[in-house]
Order: C-alpha cells, then sequence, then structure tokens
C-alpha cells in the first residue's frame, strides 16, 4: 500500500508486455506510483499495468497517467506506449536530463495530453487539468511570446528550443535557459547538447550572466537576451547571428 490507498492489476508479473523497443522501463509504474503516493493530493493510486497507473484525487477529477523512462523522448516512442492504452490524462517520462524532441509537445497536443518529467507531473497533479498542464517557466515563454504582435507561430523543436516566426520578418531559432546565474558552462552545454540556435534567451527575470558566460557566448557568434530585450527585438530586422 501508497499512501492511502494502492492496489495493482499486475501481481507479481510486473513486466507483461509494456517493454516497448528501445525501451526497457516495466518498472516505471510502479515507482511513479511510490513517489506521488504521498502526494498532497492524491488519495489513492492504482497500478493499472507495468506502464500505466490511476489517481484519485483529493480534489479534482482522477488522472490515468503513463509511464515511461527513456533519455531521447519523440512523437514515436511516445504513440508506441500509447498504442494499447484508453484515455491517457499525462505521460510521465523519468530521466530528468532527457533529451525531448519537439514532435512529442506536438502530439501531446493535438491528443490532449499532458507530457513531462515527475516534477511537472506532481504540478499537474495539483492543477485543475493535468491534460492542459505545461510547467510555469514554459507556460509564461509560450504565453508571453504568443501575445506578442510581430509573432505568427511558436514552435517548440525540442524541450530548450523554440523557432519564432514573425510576421513581415524572419524567424528566429532560440535556446531558453533558466539559470539563476548564467555561468560559461551553462553556455557551452547548451551549444554542446542542443547545436545551432541564433540566440540565448534567459527565461529568469532574477539572477545575472558572468562575464566568462558572455565570453563563450561571444565566441560561439550567439547573442545572451533577458527576457524583456528579447521581447522588443522581437520587433526588429535580426542583425545578429543568421
Amino acid at each position: 500500500m501508497f499512501g492511502n490507498s494502492l492496489s495493482s492489476r499486475d501481481g507479481n508479473n510486473p513486466r507483461m508486455s509494456e517493454i516497448v523497443s528501445g525501451r526497457d522501463d516495466a518498472w516505471s509504474g510502479k515507482w511513479v506510483a511510490q513517489k506521488i503516493a504521498k502526494h498532497e493530493n492524491v488519495k489513492s493510486v492504482e497500478v493499472i499495468s507495468s506502464n500505466e497507473i490511476h489517481v484519485e484525487r483529493k480534489a479534482g477529477s482522477s488522472v490515468d497517467i503513463a509511464t515511461m523512462s527513456a533519455d531521447r523522448v519523440d512523437e514515436e516512442s511516445v504513440a508506441a506506449l500509447l498504442k494499447d492504452k484508453g484515455d491517457i490524462d499525462f505521460v510521465v517520462n523519468i530521466p530528468k536530463a532527457a533529451y525531448i524532441v519537439g514532435n512529442t509537445y506536438a502530439l501531446a497536443e493535438e491528443r490532449n495530453f499532458g507530457f513531462g518529467g515527475l516534477g511537472d507531473l506532481f504540478g499537474a497533479l495539483k492543477s485543475e487539468s493535468p491534460r492542459a498542464y505545461v510547467n510555469r517557466e514554459f507556460e509564461f515563454v509560450l504565453r508571453s511570446l504568443r501575445q506578442h504582435r510581430i509573432v505568427s507561430q511558436v514552435t517548440r523543436v525540442d524541450d530548450r528550443r523554440l523557432l519564432v516566426q514573425r510576421k513581415g520578418l524572419d524567424p528566429i531559432s532560440v535556446l531558453v535557459l533558466n539559470d539563476y546565474e548564467l555561468a560559461a558552462e551553462h553556455v557551452r552545454h547548451g551549444i554542446e547538447r542542443y547545436g545551432e540556435f541564433q540566440a540565448i534567451v534567459r527565461s529568469n527575470p532574477n539572477g545575472g550572466v558572468t562575464h566568462a558566460a558572455a565570453a563563450a557566448a561571444d565566441a560561439s557568434g550567439v547573442r545572451i537576451f533577458g527576457w524583456g530585450e528579447f521581447l522588443g527585438c522581437l520587433n526588429q530586422e535580426w542583425n545578429w547571428k543568421k
């Protein structure tokens, strides 16, 4: 038993048929169930299968969750996870440092389910609609950009990059970072992990940028913008990295 109540329909056979090609995460359903059992808004958790759990909440409707553990997530891997499942409200991927391809978010929007890591699931369980849950940082980023008068469309390229399309102006690809103090290692890691983009945009209004970080960005031909500064620059021709 976990929390007020946790049960399982899998008995002692946790693997069943849930191993999808490229993943071996049949343990993930029970693992997530244990992690969320003490959540402040969780009344009970039931393990439906090795990659699916059902949650009754103290406040709000029940939530059906699909679980996975992959270092790289894309539309295909999530679609495979959901293939034999019913109506899922939220898909949780366990590794904190997983690389998430942008078409994952497109699939989530198309099929109306929430997606994120364990921390996101904790937030979703407190929200009115887990299906519509987006973490606070990107909820703010996406809303601000989509409300900008010059922006026609915002596409998530992956978990940290956005393609911002503008009315009458060239699109801009940006890497969004939220570190309190942006250091050279953050810049270098961003370049190594995410490859091509035209600017680094700080979504955190607090903190700052170290001199070493600015130098590392300059050496790569990338400029670092504060959030307000970037929103202002969206109205202009892009004169930095093309």
